[in-house]
């Protein structure tokens, strides 16, 4: 029987199928299994036309409410998760996709199969501290104390630490951001345009990066010293946006994270 995920679990999803009724997605830490978000917890209030929340391809960031093995059913909610969550599980899940290369990689060099170093290395990292991205930031901040009683081998003990301390030597992080922002004010122009150049001035990141794509659209590219920075410098971005709808409120704004 597969592994399910677990009541109340964050999740990270792909919408496959939109239907009247709800939507049809895939649970990407599960093998892509198969789950269904009815219409009512896609979003708060009544949610008229589905498609104007939801498009086939898109991730979203799920809770779980129902686990019905049984029926190989679960059921899940968009609406009931916050926006920091949805920021931490993102994080999270990017994080450990990218440690997962890395080992994958150390161990196809020392000519190892991925299915042996899953079943000594990843599992009992996932078993001890919840998930990869959490082992290896244990990793890096206690090294040796961070394996204790995982039962992996000495050799790869050594070896995770040595990737720890690669990716902590590493000075910048790139973040790409898509902006939507448009207004109704006559001066509406004026006021993105300073906005835009407020971006490069007033946030600590090393660089700002602004391609236009097409009204109303927007892509950034941010680098900064290293992620945490670059989390604060987006929080920065949304704070700003956030005064500027309680100024303007013909304002519509968003701000997303693309892979």
């Amino acid at each position: 029987m597969p592994d399910y995920p677990s009541h109340n679990e964050l999740v990270l999803v792909t919408i496959r199928k939109i239907m009247p009724y709800g939507a049809v997605c895939t649970l990407n830490e599960y093998n892509d299994m198969e789950a269904f978000i009815h219409v009512s917890e896609i979003a708060s209030g009544w949610v008229r036309n589905i498609r104007m929340h939801l498009k086939e391809g898109q991730q979203k960031v799920g809770q779980v409410l129902r686990v019905d093995p049984s029926k190989q059913q679960v059921d899940i909610s968009l609406k009931r998760v916050r926006e920091s969550d949805k920021k931490k599980k993102i994080k999270e899940y990017q994080t450990t996709i990218r440690a997962r290369k890395i080992i994958e990689h150390t161990a196809s060099s020392r000519k190892e199969r991925i299915a042996s170093v899953e079943a000594k290395v990843i599992k009992p990292l996932e078993q001890a501290y919840g998930s990869l991205a959490n082992a290896m930031a244990e990793i890096a901040e206690g090294k040796e104390k961070a394996f204790a009683e995982t039962g992996i081998p000495e050799d790869w003990q050594r070896e995770l630490i040595a990737i720890c301390e690669q990716q902590t030597e590493e000075k910048t992080a790139e973040m790409k951001m898509r902006l939507k922002i448009r207004t109704l004010a006559g001066n509406g122009a004026e006021e993105i345009r300073d906005f835009l150049g407020g971006i490069r001035t007033n946030t600590k990141a090393l660089k700002v990066t602004i391609h236009y794509v097409g009204a109303p659209d927007y892509l950034l590219y941010i680098e900064a010293p290293d992620y945490k920075k670059g989390e604060k410098v987006v929080e920065k971005i949304e704070a700003q946006l956030e005064k500027l709808k309680k100024e303007d409120k013909t304002m519509e704004c968003s701000l997303e994270r693309v892979k």
